[in-house]
């Protein structure tokens, strides 16, 4: 290390970086960093030196450099003494170019700016203590010698005040966006920003980035703070109802629903059941913050609508388009479907109840296959139909690769799991998927809405598949060549009739690729999904050729000596049929380049996860062979009549395990489950101490374990992760305990002497 060098020094042990320090290096350097790591030196400290380019010591002087001027800001603020212009000024831009230090974007009004994420110098910023300063710089105004209030800050002569409050809020909101470890350290700083809730200085967006997907805050929600919002939510739509006043509000309510994609039990019953029910005033009065739907002549949907005479209001009905066209109205019309949407999230029974009986699914579909309605708007309806319809009950996920088979008189079938799923109901939105995919096989960037309901679109064919509703070799190798046709990215184009100035302007990750980017990545997840079925295929085909050998063998084991071999003209079908097994479902058939081209150009983007199931993708390609004989090892083929009543007999302890699980579960549907569990324990051992290894396979093959596994993840949510003080339990919180020790006891049988089943898990 040169002496003009920059480095980190990291502590091995607690992975802690020691901050830099102007005292020279010399004798008392080594008991300099012991103080550092801790008062008690013991062996095995050890350090590690890591190099710093230029660009990041230059980022790190520029966030020490802006903390001088924000502190004499708020020290002064605080006790009351007067700032200069120049001063107000110089803490303005330094707000304003934190903003852009931690976005990317064209937008340079820091009001407005949204753009991508910088991650590293949002970290910085936060690894630097600027959160802390920034709240005190909020707080300072009223509660400091101040002493503002709500109408205090509308005066002129506080403006320049205000407009600080504004910008170091937008500062807070620019770091915590897509950056959960940030929204984390924010926690503790919720009841400060609480306090700002309705000055109007932008704290409500602050509050939303921290509630984003933070489960830990989230499930400790109370009934107090859903009153609050709904309150505001109320005040604001009763001062504006003909423009939709209080869209978000009602956007930061629907937080309250959803962590990453996981249900909120408690936050989703009590979110729907006052958001469809809340009344203002007269209690005779209908609801009032949602908008009442029909549908007539089978396909035109009528919302009923606040409309503005003179200086009174009406209501009236109107179509659906129409009223999509008003401007500003549909944001909150928006709010409201992506709201009804995340209160369903994992199944929950009450609120898919209540949602159903606003929205059919004849009422969504037809909304989804509307041109005419915004592509937001129509991207809105398909996660509804998502979250109400598709993944919700009776629709269960499948094995699509099934490693259980009988042996049958004319084909080693796989054993389909029976399902309660009426197929039926979903033909038309299965034509609707294919349709639209198909007429969307060229990409073009500067279509955002599109792109996301093109990802609503994919996102809904992919469960689809996991539902078992595609079957046919036929309709999958339709599907198959319109998805390979979408992942090729030479075809995309930055807008209508344009082409790309060069190939780096759809790889790097902007505002417009971002979400075609995200597209290719769901696409690639179905093709997954695709692979499994294929492989399905083909073991079905490979174990028909090992049935017809065993057939032939027998005949030649019944004729005379010295004819025992198979003929040229066997083995030579013999050949014909393996060769074969590898032409049945090719995912690139009749595709302008070959599946690998295109999964080798998604390598190129600058979207990780993208990559990632690329990659994965590019090896299916090729260890087709080793998939095969590695799923053909842990294949059982069932050919006595015992066993087979076994599997039906586990699968239907599947079926009722599906059917009482949900994130709303009641004491009898934890009863049930209990009994369940408790069966299927004990048929996990034969005399209650060995463990029956078939049992324990076919228990594997049926994916009885992933049921299992979700129902822990359910009783989580359910019990918040926290143990009940004692003394404080429910009767509910008791049973849904003992469940989750009987969950456990079942996982610790399946994997007992069983390493298979031990990797699996």
């Amino acid at each position: 290390v040169t002496t003009s060098s920059v480095f980190l020094l990291r502590h091995v042990m607690s992975r802690l970086y020691l901050h830099g320090t102007d005292t020279p290096l010399g004798a008392s350097f080594k008991a300099m960093l012991r103080l550092h790591v801790s008062t008690q030196p013991y062996a095995g400290d050890g350090f590690a030196l890591s190099r710093v380019d230029g660009s990041a010591m230059a980022e790190l002087d520029y966030v020490v450099g802006v903390i001088p001027s924000l502190l004499n800001y708020e020290e002064k603020l605080r006790a009351g003494k007067p700032l200069s212009d120049a001063e107000y000024r110089d803490v303005e831009s330094n707000l304003k170019y934190l903003i852009y230090f931690v976005s990317k974007s064209s937008d340079l009004d820091p009001l407005t700016r949204t753009g991508l994420a910088i991650t590293s110098r949002q970290q910085l910023v936060c690894e630097q203590k600027l959160f802390p300063l920034l709240i005190a710089m909020l707080d300072a105004p009223f509660k400091g010698a101040l002493q503002l209030d709500a109408k205090a800050i509308k005066d002129k002569k506080y403006k320049p005040i205000v407009e600080i409050c504004k910008l170091a809020n937008r500062t807070l909101w620019a770091c915590l966006r897509d950056n959960k470890a940030n929204g984390a350290t924010m926690v503790r700083f919720l009841p400060a920003i609480q306090e700002q809730v309705g000055y109007k200085l932008g704290s409500n967006e602050v509050l939303r980035e921290i509630y984003r997907d933070n489960f830990e805050v989230l499930s400790r929600t109370t009934s107090d703070q859903i009153d609050f919002w709904m309150k505001m939510l109320a005040k604001r739509k009763s001062t504006d109802p003909h423009t939709g006043g209080g869209w978000q509000t009602l956007g930061t309510i629907a937080m309250f629903c959803q962590a990453n994609g996981r249900g909120i039990p408690l936050g989703q019953r009590m979110v729907i059941d006052k958001f469809l029910t809340y009344k203002q005033g007269d209690p005779k009065k209908r609801p009032d913050l949602h908008h009442p739907v029909r549908i007539e002549s089978g396909s035109v949907v009528w919302i009923e609508h606040f409309e503005k005479v003179g200086d009174a209001l009406r209501t009236r009905w109107m179509p659906l388009e129409d009223f999509a066209r008003i401007s500003k109205v549909p944001r909150y019309y928006q709010r409201e479907i992506q709201l009804m949407s995340a209160s369903c999230i994992g199944r929950n029974r009450h609120a898919i109840r209540m949602v159903m009986e606003i929205y059919s699914y004849d009422m969504i579909l037809r909304c989804i296959e509307n041109k005419n309605l915004p592509a937001s708007l129509r991207s809105d309806f398909c996660k509804l139909m998502l979250s109400v319809y598709l993944d919700a009950d009776p629709q269960e996920a499948v094995p699509l690769l099934n490693k259980t088979r009988i042996w049958g008189e004319s084909t080693a079938e796989p054993i389909r799991r029976v399902t309660r799923a009426s197929r039926s109901d979903f033909s038309q939105l299965k034509r609707f998927v294919y349709q639209y995919l198909v007429s969307h096989e060229v990409q073009i960037m500067s279509s955002r809405d599109h792109n996301e309901l093109t990802l609503s679109v994919l996102s809904i064919c992919r469960h689809l598949i996991i539902f078992g509703l595609y079957t046919g070799v036929e309709e999958i190798s339709l599907l198959t060549k319109t998805l390979g046709r979408m992942l090729d990215g030479t075809t995309d184009l930055p807008a209508e009739g344009k082409a790309f100035l060069s190939e780096a302007d759809r790889f790097n990750k902007t505002e417009e690729t971002l979400p075609v980017m995200k597209c290719k990545r769901e696409i690639c997840l179905i093709l997954g999904l695709c692979m499994d079925i294929q492989l399905d295929f083909r073991l079905s085909h490979l174990i028909n050729i090992g049935r017809r050998f065993a057939r032939e063998q027998e005949v030649l084991a019944s004729t005379p000596k010295g004819t025992k071999t198979l003929s040229k003209t066997q083995e030579h079908r013999y050949e014909e049929m393996f060769k074969a097994l590898f032409d049945i479902l090719p995912l690139d058939a009749g595709a302008e380049r070959p599946l690998v081209s295109v999964l080798l150009d998604m390598l190129l983007y600058d979207h990780r996860p993208l990559v990632t199931v690329a990659l994965k993708l590019i090896d299916r390609c090729f260890s087709t062979r080793r998939e095969l004989i590695a799923a053909l090892k842990e294949v059982q083929v069932l050919s006595r009549s015992q066993d087979i009543q076994v599997y039906y007999m586990m699968s239907s302890k599947l079926l009722q395990m599906n059917k009482h699980m949900s994130t709303t579960m009641s004491l009898d549907d934890l009863d049930a489950l209990k009994e369940v569990i408790s069966e299927l324990a004990l048929l996990t051992s034969t005399d209650g101490k060995s463990p029956n290894a078939y049992h324990q396979a076919v228990m594997r093959n049926s994916g009885i374990y992933q049921a299992v596994v979700e129902l822990l993840r359910m009783l989580r949510g359910l019990l918040g992760g926290h143990k009940s003080a004692p003394g404080l339990a429910t009767e509910i919180d008791v049973s849904r305990m003992e469940l989750r020790t009987m969950c456990y006891v079942f996982l610790k049988r399946f994997v007992q002497e069983s390493a298979e089943n031990q990797r699996t898990l």
